[in-house]
């Protein structure tokens, strides 16, 4: 990693993680009474736990804001849940004040095409390794792991490791 890219992750102090493809394999399955359910990965779990006691902010942003991934945000009690209808054009830079970090302060972990206007907001831009080609080509950091398999604890071991270089 170059020198470029541990000053980017030693200055993050807000994590947006897009959610089916990045926290999830992307599956979308329904069980009988039709309630949309996603698989979470375990170890992102942990490392969503680590970087909130470091101090750092995270936020899911999707498309689809189901039961499920508010219950995982409960859980992990992150910061929040946010919907990506809610931010047409720059709004979502827009957002960063709110939180009060800037645009350089903030890393976005993606998958698909409808990710890459939020990338291209931010700071540090990832893609998981399963990650759409135009998201790939976009990206600062493609990780090793693909979506729903551990990309998210990848990238916070990453930062939090920048972090305790400081």
């Amino acid at each position: 990693m170059n020198d470029n890219l541990k000053v980017k992750l030693k200055n993050i102090k807000a994590l947006f993680f897009d959610v089916d493809g990045t926290l999830t394999d992307g599956r979308i399955i329904y069980d009988a009474a039709g309630n949309e359910l996603k698989s979470f990965f375990a170890r992102d779990g942990s490392r969503i736990t680590l970087a909130l006691k470091a101090g750092l902010s995270i936020y899911f942003i999707t498309s689809r804001v189901s039961e499920s991934v508010k219950r995982r945000a409960e859980d992990r009690k992150i910061n929040g849940v946010l919907s990506k209808n809610d931010f047409p054009g720059a709004s979502f830079a827009d957002f960063f004040n709110t939180i009060g970090v800037t645009a350089e302060e903030v890393l976005y972990l993606g998958d698909d095409i409808n990710d890459i206007p939020f990338m291209q907001c931010v700071g540090l831009k990832v893609a998981v390794a399963d990650a759409a080609a135009e998201v790939i080509a976009c990206a600062d950091i493609i990780t090793n792991a693909p979506g729903g398999y551990g990309a998210v604890a990848e990238i916070i071991e990453c930062v939090l490791q920048a972090h305790k270089n400081d």
